[in-house]
């Protein structure tokens, strides 16, 4: 009883409703993503996100090392980390642990809980609603249409 749950249909309205719930925390937020941007929708997450850990909420990321590997390297990410926010990546990839460990299984969960009672699911990456879709894997309608 007394529980709801909305299902976002872009990730536009996915990201201003995480990062309204961030902006909203009073103990944590914990943050799994396969892909972060450092692009309009990572820029606003990171930005709730070090406005929690100012009012003293424990703020943990944890992005893919390959989905997330452009992220990982920027200075969004470093700012983050200064800032108190703990972020890792998960399942670091190299040439020595390609020796030991097969690369291509990665973790493409998209988790987020918010002080242990709000809680996200699904397939929306924090990126911007443009993130272009690979034609080989996630064709538009459009696109299906001009093949057939």
């Amino acid at each position: 009883g007394g529980n709801r749950a909305a299902l976002f249909s872009d990730s536009q309205k996915m990201i201003d409703s995480l990062a309204d719930d961030i902006d909203k925390s009073t103990k944590q937020c914990h943050i799994l993503s396969y892909i972060m941007l450092d692009d309009k929708a990572g820029r606003k997450i990171s930005h709730a996100l070090v406005q929690a850990v100012d009012r003293g909420v424990v703020c943990r990321l944890l992005v893919d090392a390959i989905g997330s590997r452009e992220f990982l390297q920027s200075q969004t990410c470093k700012d983050l980390k200064r800032q108190g926010v703990h972020v890792n990546s998960a399942l670091p990839a190299n040439l020595l642990r390609a020796v030991f460990e097969r690369l291509d299984l990665r973790n493409h969960r998209k988790i987020a809980v918010i002080d242990t009672s709000v809680g996200y699911m699904g397939s929306h990456n924090i990126a911007y609603p443009s993130f272009a879709k690979k034609l080989n894997y996630a064709p538009s309608i459009e696109d299906r249409k001009s093949v057939v």
